[in-house]
């Protein structure tokens, strides 16, 4: 893959990341439980580390990478995450947990793209914090059901 289409790529999925990112801050503002809101900080700070790491690696391909701010499509994910989380916590967990799922599936397509090695590790990694974010949510979920 070229440097060109690489980078177009790692763009995608960091305004994809960054998306996320703004729509967590949208769902904790409808969550009040000082555990969980712990829970979804580290979540966040994940996905923040992730949008670092592969702006990093744009950089090093001699791409500029996003700015930090939502595209048409982040605000139309903020509008249903706010959609989503105003009926409480328990909305406000469902609208994180389709997002890490989101992240789950494009980094599972992402795999399958030509990129050198050490990248394709990092996004294995980013994956597997999406797994994990994705079982955080759902035991936060059953945790209300209970």
């Amino acid at each position: 893959m070229s440097s060109e289409n690489t980078a177009h790529k790692l763009n995608a999925l960091i305004h994809l990341e960054i998306d996320v990112v703004k729509c967590y801050e949208q769902a904790l503002r409808h969550v009040d439980d000082d555990g969980l809101l712990s829970e979804i900080a580290r979540i966040k700070a994940d996905n923040e580390r992730h949008i670092l790491e592969l702006s990093e690696v744009m950089r090093s391909l001699g791409h500029t990478p996003p700015h930090f701010v939502r595209d048409a499509k982040g605000l139309l994910m903020a509008g249903l995450a706010a959609v989503r989380a105003a009926s409480g916590t328990e909305g406000a967990i469902k609208a994180m947990r389709g997002n890490a799922r989101l992240l789950d599936e494009t980094y599972e397509h992402a795999l399958n793209w030509s990129l050198p090695i050490e990248v394709q590790a990092q996004l294995q990694g980013y994956q597997a914090d999406e797994k994990r974010h994705v079982e955080i949510f759902d035991q936060e979920l059953e945790t209300l059901r209970v």
